[in-house]
């Protein structure tokens, strides 16, 4: 096999590893900005939108800078799940899709490491 096959090979696979990335990450970012209005320091969470939908573009380029954004944002969404009021249905609701994109971001982050790394 030449250089530029394998070369052409392996693109294709770490791209292929990283749509889910890029799909959790854009999802995220649809979700922080439309529940902007309804949180208590709205420029945060719109802020947070923005730099996952960055996230999103990142991770489908080449190098890992994209995918570790989007795992650090997680990750930072999830450490302060727990301190958050549930007082309403709403509440329950926004903190129940933030713990299911988020586990699903992980999950596609850790993939497109491991594909990167055996890349």
């Amino acid at each position: 096999m030449t250089d530029t096959a394998r070369t052409s090979k392996t693109a294709r696979t770490t791209d292929a590893s990283r749509i889910p990335v890029q799909a959790v990450a854009a999802a995220w970012a649809v979700f922080e900005l439309a529940i902007a209005a309804w949180m208590d320091f709205p420029f945060a969470a719109a802020f947070f939108g923005v730099l996952f939908a960055v996230g999103a573009w990142w991770a489908g380029r080449p190098g890992m800078g994209g995918v570790v954004l989007v795992a650090v944002l997680v990750a930072i969404e999830l450490a302060f799940l727990p301190f958050y009021a549930r007082e309403s249905i709403f509440d329950w609701t926004t903190q129940i899709v933030a713990l299911v994109l988020g586990v699903a971001a992980i999950i596609a982050c850790t993939r497109a490491a491991r594909a990167a790394r055996r890349g």
